[in-house]
């Protein structure tokens, strides 16, 4: 049974370990899983504002001993990885592997085998609440609501009922299949995309049918809500673009909550003004935070949130247990959760 953070780890692993923490937002993290695992060396980065570029080179020969890395998906490990020799395992806090992956190609092709996991799934439940949260919102116009109450404004809209309409799930992975849990609850039909289609395309209880990349036209005919939950990838950047907007109906909603790069934004922003789809959402942007300038923020038929969707008081305690369990495998020699393919970099 894997520890939880709080308990003790099997007597049989005590030999020490020393863990690297790159980023400031595992630091909290770090820290829970430490009570229980006295046999791991801790070098993490300082406290209070955040850390300046290469502070881990104050830590001298410390970093010859290092076997874990904890980073974030966009930490900077190319200039590192010649200083950690012992280096086997780098595990992401974030699902997001972006700026991780080709260094350790690189390293790869050097005759270097690093592991690589992130931290997916550990915020799935709240994205997904945020998800469900966009589209009611947007189908039941909640945002014009909230404009006449600041002008005092009593004027009722059309909405649109979720029941009965039918959800695209573009990257049905963990944050995909919370999405498709909910809406399946509310009475939407569900319809997912994948690297691979399950067997005969079939469903999993919440989605009707789970199809490969192939399918992808003939499914966004049909969705009155596309999701967007896929990883950034050389093949996944500007997924949607001008081209795949126009498979889509004029009722659909698009929402954007996997990264800001799956959207051409240009070409988003000009749907929306011409009326060629009916809205969008979205939680994540091509350049963050977004500029004041950006004309995204005038668009009356586009919903914006700063990439909160994974807020949630339970998600830390969730990448502690993940990476508590994950230690405990990678010390007993068993394979890890969560591992990340270097090829397709998710």
């Amino acid at each position: 049974m894997s520890p939880a953070p709080g308990g003790p780890p099997p007597a049989s692993f005590g030999r020490p370990v020393t863990v690297l923490v790159l980023t400031p937002f595992f630091r909290p993290q770090a820290e829970r899983v430490a009570a229980a695992w006295p046999q791991v060396r801790w070098l993490l980065p300082p406290q209070g504002e955040p850390p300046a570029e290469g502070w881990w080179r104050e830590l001298g020969e410390a970093l010859a001993s290092v076997e874990v890395v904890v980073a974030g998906g966009n930490s900077r490990l190319a200039p590192l990885l010649p200083h950690l020799p012992r280096l086997a395992w780098v595990h992401a806090a974030s699902a997001g592997v972006d700026r991780l992956v080709e260094p350790l190609r690189e390293a790869a092709r050097a005759g270097r085998r690093i592991l690589l996991t992130n931290a997916s799934g550990t915020n799935a439940v709240p994205i997904a609440e945020h998800v469900i949260l966009l589209i009611l919102a947007l189908a039941r116009r909640l945002p014009e609501y909230v404009r006449q109450q600041q002008e005092r404004l009593w004027r009722p809209h059309g909405a649109r009922e979720l029941q009965g309409s039918t959800l695209v799930v573009a990257g049905y992975g963990a944050i995909g299949r919370e999405v498709a849990r909910r809406a399946h609850g509310l009475g939407m039909r569900v319809l997912g995309l994948r690297r691979r289609a399950a067997p005969g395309g079939e469903g999993d209880g919440w989605a009707e049918r789970i199809a490969g990349p192939e399918a992808a036209r003939a499914f966004f005919a049909e969705a009155d809500y596309l999701l967007l939950a896929l990883p950034r990838t050389p093949e996944t950047e500007h997924y949607l673009d001008a081209e795949k907007i126009g498979w889509l109906p004029q009722r659909a909603v698009v929402v954007n909550v996997g990264r800001g790069a799956l959207v051409d934004e240009a070409a988003l922003l000009e749907a929306l003004r011409a009326g060629r789809i009916a809205g969008a959402a979205l939680d994540v942007f091509e350049r963050e935070p977004l500029p004041a300038e950006s004309p995204l923020w005038a668009e009356p038929r586009l919903l914006i949130t700063p990439h909160v969707a994974w807020a949630s008081p339970e998600t830390p305690r969730r990448g502690a247990e993940l990476f508590a369990d994950n230690l405990r495998r990678y010390l007993a020699g068993e394979p890890l959760r969560n591992p990340v393919e270097l090829e397709a970099a998710y």
